[in-house]
């Protein structure tokens, strides 16, 4: 019996959320791959690119939930993400790409929050978040999972896109209500069809 594939999370639908649940979506993909990230052994400053990593993570969870942070640094750490991403490339490395997606869309929502954004920056918030996806798809690696782990993490964002759009949080390039993006909140579990082989 063939299990029906899973149908993938597509731009339109990010353009029915509002920007807090939108980052909510892309802070939970960032999540799940960042333990696969391998820095190469010659990386320099490894520990201070990991904590950078980190703290756009904290940094994303807080602006979803509504919570004050130091949302200032969010184009800086932007930078160093990517900077990272570009270091880490050829190794196969992409996750920090995924997390500079992430301070991206804080960046974007910060300005929406303080009255300085505009619908563009809606849609740039969007557009970071689709980019995180689709790190994710791949595991972090930039190449695509086998087809049962790849149905693993449709699954998983499928869940997250539903579960958002039945919450009715707000609308588009609306800051809408604020979220928890833990597994402690009303997303559930991170794997809720199980964690892939490859973490």
């Amino acid at each position: 019996m063939t299990t029906e594939a899973v149908r993938d999370v597509t731009l339109h639908e990010f353009g029915e959320l509002p920007v807090r649940a939108t980052v909510a979506f892309a802070v939970r993909c960032a999540q799940r791959i960042r333990p696969r990230f391998r820095p190469p052994e010659d990386l320099a400053a490894v520990d201070q690119a990991l904590a950078v990593l980190d703290e756009i993570l904290a940094m994303g969870r807080a602006f979803a939930r509504g919570a004050d942070g130091p949302y200032g640094r969010a184009e800086g750490l932007h930078q160093l993400a990517f900077n990272l991403g570009e270091a880490t490339f050829a190794a196969h490395q992409m996750t920090p790409y995924a997390l500079a997606h992430v301070a991206k869309a804080v960046v974007e929502g910060f300005a929406l929050q303080g009255g300085g954004g505009s619908d563009t920056s809606a849609t740039e918030v969007l557009a970071a978040a689709y980019g995180v996806s689709r790190v994710a798809l791949t595991g972090g690696t930039g190449t695509r999972p086998g087809p049962a782990a790849l149905q693993v993490v449709l699954k998983t964002l499928r869940t997250d896109m539903d579960r958002l759009q039945e919450l009715a949080l707000g609308r588009f390039a609306e800051l809408g209500t604020p979220i928890d993006p833990s597994e402690d909140g009303p997303l559930g579990p991170l794997w809720p069809h199980g964690t892939p082989a490859w973490l």
